[in-house]
């Protein structure tokens, strides 16, 4: 009797920390605890286990994501020999919910799926709710708001009145979310706002703090910082409170977003230092976008090497990011191929024995197919491998995948063959009238025919001349629930199908659907590299070249200098040239001018060297050049000469023309240094003594002193 009684008291902590959870996790946290200890003194491990998963949530309210992760993971083991689906369900479901926190989607997609396997299993309607809740709110995070929509469509058909009011709340949370994202704002904010109200009144602090967040970018994007900055306020008050380290770091980078908006760079800056450190290194969009805006503002700054950095480690995290969630969410398809499979699998045993054998043979080609297209990345091959088969077992002509084109609201026909053929691309619009493709599309229904022309009149109410004659299977293959492709088998022939080859068909389309995904998660992939590469390369020249003359800059030049330098045995001369006269022209018709002076006089320069040469701008009016390989005065002074002829030839600049001269300075390595600063200097000093030259000797000097030592 005592027991029982423990163990009611131990129900009753349960059942406080859980309520507690959302507004005050720290003091749940210490129910939980006290609730695990009394269930180990009485030795109830079931009890211990759900003081545990309590705690997890905790953790997960208070922003200690990595901590709770470890924790659901430690107790997974033990729910899963339970083998209680309604517990399941809620031991994947908060794990899809800490991987989404972490911002590793794929592995979160993969949990959602599971919870929302077993959920089925066990017929709980609220887990299958907060299950579709869940993938919408990813979908959201993902930018799939069309999807996420849906999914909040699907999830209020299963709307009860056992559904808790805090799921309630976060369905109403999301379903905001996407209308603001789909440019239904003034209706988003009028349900956001009672979606705040409603978060209050649940204590439900996290929500709360959700809805001020989105509400504040609302008024930020309408030009009304300071409105703004009032809910971005009131979040940072809720985060402080639930002791959250990754809502202030949210709050950081909002304030910094608004911040620059306002162009307070310096402040934004600050603020998105401070986001990162709260952050603490974890791989989350959070820490992605503060890194994308720091490049993005010291880019605009000037500091190239800031930038560089940051967009370095913005790089990585979209990499880690990226390829965690293609890589889950290619087995995540594969647990819901699966779990497809068993039902079929299910639906066999019921089949008459004369009929299996033939069954089991169509599966072992199924079988075959599908291990065929997914273990290959190109859609082309893919199309092909099908062909193959398609051709020798249904005797097909055409077979192909068309892509929606959601941008052109088209059907884009990009990978067909014909007989072993692959045919030019082409597009049909999606409104298009008595189209078979079109149809199959817009119902989302398999639609199957062995006598297109005639079949017409049926579907499109005449017979269409447009319609080919012959045999066709038109199968839409579907992304989270929404057709994203078209397969097609066609052949010239009339009856050229069997009933028994569309359920082959049908089901070949499963393993093809994610063979598709994952080859355009391939190209994907590939693209983003490219660009990153080439948005590198573009940010490295940058950095070291000069931004007017497209000359390169100090830094530039260093790299070429050392790189020449390390060569055993090399020669070569370094020019000193600075222009002469070069500040009246500023003094007198401005720097526009001025700049496009320096701009015609770096060409001139680019076209008078050769093209083993380096031309720098180093100053406002002042270049070096690096003649590689010259190494005797009068090799140097002969280029020299051709450099200075085509730099005095006058300027023709708007209705000015325009004459400098300038001096140049020679100085060879090694013999007048072994290191940039000293020959810049040895060259220098050469040009400084052509500037007082009488006018009838050569425009350029030969260094003389020679002070510089190896190793300097």
């Amino acid at each position: 009797m005592e027991i029982e009684l423990v163990r009611e008291h131990i129900k009753s902590l349960l059942d406080r920390s859980w309520n507690m959870a959302k507004a005050s996790p720290v003091d749940a946290i210490a129910e939980a605890h006290q609730a695990e200890n009394l269930a180990l003194e009485i030795d109830d491990i079931f009890l211990a286990q759900q003081s545990r998963f309590n705690r997890s949530w905790c953790l997960l309210y208070t922003g200690k994501y990595h901590q709770a992760l470890e924790l659901l993971l430690d107790l997974l083991p033990w729910y899963d020999d339970y083998g209680d689906s309604y517990w399941l369900s809620k031991m994947y479901n908060a794990i899809g919910y800490t991987q989404q926190r972490l911002s590793r989607f794929g592995e979160a997609l993969e949990a959602y799926w599971k919870a929302r396997e077993h959920a089925i299993n066990a017929s709980n309607t609220a887990e299958i709710f907060t299950t579709t809740n869940n993938l919408a709110s990813l979908e959201i995070e993902k930018g799939e708001y069309q999807i996420a929509l849906q999914l909040i469509a699907e999830a209020d058909k299963r709307m009860k009145q056992d559904v808790p009011d805090h799921l309630l709340a976060d369905i109403r949370l999301n379903r905001c979310k996407a209308q603001i994202a789909v440019n239904d704002v003034s209706q988003g904010e009028i349900n956001l706002r009672k979606v705040i109200n409603f978060a209050r009144d649940l204590d439900y602090k996290t929500l709360e703090f959700d809805g001020l967040i989105t509400l504040a970018m609302i008024f930020s994007e309408r030009g009304q910082e300071e409105e703004a900055m009032v809910f971005i306020s009131e979040a940072m008050k809720l985060a402080l409170s639930l002791a959250n380290t990754d809502l202030v770091s949210i709050v950081y980078l909002r304030r910094a977003q608004v911040l620059n908006a306002r162009n307070n760079v310096t402040e934004a800056i600050e603020n998105l230092s401070k986001c990162l450190y709260f952050v603490d290194q974890r791989d989350n969009k959070v820490a992605l976008d503060a890194h994308r805006l720091l490049s993005s503002l010291y880019k605009h700054m000037g500091d190239f090497q800031q930038a560089l950095e940051h967009y370095h480690s913005g790089s990585q995290l979209e990499k880690n990011i990226f390829h965690t969630e293609s890589k889950a969410q290619i087995e995540a398809l594969q647990i819901q191929l699966q779990a497809e499979k068993r039902i079929r699998e299910t639906q066999l045993a019921r089949i008459r024995n004369k009929e299996l054998n033939a069954r089991n043979q169509q599966l072992e080609i199924i079988n075959l197919i599908g291990r065929e297209v997914a273990s290959s990345l190109d859609i082309h091959r893919i199309i092909q491998t099908l062909h193959k088969h398609f051709a020798e077992l249904m005797g097909v002509q055409i077979l192909g995948v068309a892509l929606i084109n959601d941008q052109t609201q088209a059907l884009d026909f990009k990978y067909f063959i014909e007989k072993g053929m692959m045919l030019e691309p082409f597009s049909i619009p999606l409104d298009t009238h008595a189209s078979y493709a079109t149809y199959a599309v817009n119902t989302g229904e398999l639609v199957f025919s062995n006598n297109a022309r005639e079949d017409a009149y049926e579907y499109f109410g005449n017979v269409q001349d447009n319609i080919v004659q012959g045999s066709f299977i038109y199968v839409p293959l579907y992304k989270d629930d929404a057709v994203y492709a078209l397969f097609t088998l066609q052949s010239n022939k009339i009856q050229a199908f069997k009933v028994a080859h569309i359920e082959l068909v049908r089901s070949v389309s499963l393993f093809l659907s994610i063979a598709i995904l994952n080859a355009l998660t391939h190209q994907h992939i590939q693209t983003l590299t490219r660009e990153i590469v080439k948005e590198k390369n573009e940010i490295a020249h940058l950095a070291s070249h000069d931004r007017l003359t497209k000359l390169n800059n100090r830094i530039g030049l260093e790299s070429h200098f050392d790189q020449l330098s390390s060569q055993e045995g090399v020669q070569f001369a370094v020019v000193y040239i600075d222009l002469d006269k070069f500040k009246p022209v500023n003094d007198q018709y401005g720097h526009e001018i001025g700049d496009e002076v320096l701009q015609i006089l770096a060409e001139r320069m680019r076209r008078a060297t050769r093209r083993s040469d380096i031309a720098a701008r180093i100053g406002g009016d002042e270049f070096v050049i690096i003649l590689n390989g010259v190494n005797t005065e009068s090799e140097a002074q002969q280029i020299v000469m051709q450099l200075q002829e085509k730099m005095s030839s006058p300027i023709s600049v708007r209705d000015l023309i325009l004459k400098l001269e300038a001096s140049f300075g020679i100085a060879f390595y090694p013999e007048h240094g072994h290191s940039l600063k000293a020959m810049l200097k040895a060259s220098d000093e050469a040009m400084y003594r052509v500037k007082y030259r009488d006018t009838k000797e050569p425009p350029f000097a030969v260094a003389v002193d020679l002070d510089d030592k190896p190793g300097i």
